[in-house]
């Protein structure tokens, strides 16, 4: 009698099919696999500790770009995951994603991908209410060091630790919202360079140095900003192209110190000048271009997805439940090997090895196995 799909991942010591095309949850665990590339995952990491405030202080700006399905998304997804999950204690630093800045009838929005991505699904607005009780505890303990009489306002005490005026005024605003609520309008702008303009404020306030008579203090090391799928703006119109191209450059240069953007994209070297004006690829730090796979970086792919979905990581791990000669032949069936060809592989396989009735408590399955249930037929 066929296993059922329950009992065929019990058997194959799995919780799912972890093949699944992008992460979509903050915590999924495969966020955490670096897909091959090591010189490629090397410099991205070097790039981001630069703009940590106790590594280099600066501004960087990372292009990262190859082919479709090279694993663009997936860098961004692992380099959230890195800097929030991995290494949170490190980096202290808070990271906005945003997938795509297109919005409907094929426009492309700052405003739009804000609302939608930053405002409604990232940490944006608890890191607001954070950030007040920080800027409340740098008074109260100001208002300590200094001795500073009982009349003495928070906001002439606020004037002595943030001098600059812009930034002030919103400080303020922030210190004046009571709840999410409060917070979510402050951040409901109507133009793309005003929502620009209002998100490099706040990352200046988030990694200000404030000081004080007993130290100095920092909300946050680093701001980090990755926008996927610019490779739209071959897409839109001119006008938006040029509108996008510059409220990019104007966050380039609004955020002088511990601010990361990191750019995603489908695109060679030779189309860039297209892509991008060249006051923007004047600013741009690093190029990391995510090639093709090599079988071996492929099935190290494939082994590190099936253990992110152990339910026993003590057992019947690695490959299993295929033996590492089936993988073998999977990876030589691609042509350009790329994540995404491999989970379109792979998916497909273990619902295929399921309804085909193989038993993995009888033993891995082998390129025989598989041959015999002409699966290698079905999945092309």
């Amino acid at each position: 009698m066929a296993l059922t799909r329950e009992e065929f991942f019990e058997a194959s010591n799995l919780s799912d099919n972890p093949f699944r095309t992008n992460p979509v949850i903050e915590d999924d665990p495969r966020m955490s696999i670096w897909v091959g590339y090591e010189d490629q995952q090397k410099t991205l990491l070097r790039f981001l500790s630069r703009s940590r405030a106790d590594r280099g202080n600066t501004v960087t700006f990372i292009f990262v770009f190859g082919e479709l399905g090279s694993g663009k998304t997936h860098a961004l997804l692992w380099s959230k995951y890195h800097i929030t999950q991995e290494a949170k204690d490190d980096f202290d630093s808070v990271v906005y994603f945003i997938p795509s800045l297109l919005a409907e009838k094929g426009q492309a929005s700052f405003l739009r991908a804000f609302q939608e991505h930053v405002i409604k699904k990232s940490s944006i607005v608890s890191d607001l209410l954070a950030y007040k009780v920080f800027l409340n505890g740098c008074i109260n303990d100001y208002r300590k060091d200094t001795s500073a009489k009982f009349e003495t306002t928070d906001e002439e005490l606020l004037k002595q630790i943030l001098p600059a005026q812009d930034f002030r005024d919103l400080a303020k605003n922030i210190l004046e919202c009571k709840n999410a609520g409060d917070i979510t309008k402050l951040l409901s702008i109507k133009s793309d360079f005003e929502t620009g303009n209002l998100f490099a404020k706040l990352t200046n306030l988030f990694i200000f140095e404030y000081k004080l008579p007993s130290g100095t203090r920092r909300f946050k090391k680093a701001v980090y900003l990755f926008i996927d799928e610019l490779d739209l703006l071959l897409d839109i119109k001119t006008n938006e192209a040029r509108e996008l191209n510059y409220l990019l450059r104007h966050l380039y240069d609004a955020c002088p110190s511990c601010f990361c953007m990191v750019c995603a994209f489908t695109a060679t070297v030779a189309v860039l000048s297209a892509i991008f004006e060249e006051y923007l690829l004047q600013r741009v730090d690093s190029q990391i271009v995510l090639d093709l796979l090599q079988p071996n970086e492929a099935k190290e792919f494939i082994k590190n997805v099936l253990d992110t979905a152990r339910v026993d990581s003590t057992q019947n791990n690695g490959y299993y439940p295929f033996t590492e000669d089936a993988i073998d032949t999977v990876v030589g069936q691609m042509v350009s090997i790329t994540p995404r060809t491999i989970v379109k592989k792979m998916q497909p396989l273990i619902d295929l090895v399921i309804a085909a009735g193989i038993d993995p408590k009888k033993g891995a399955i082998t390129t025989q196995m598989l041959d015999d249930s002409h699966i290698w037929e079905e999945i092309g």
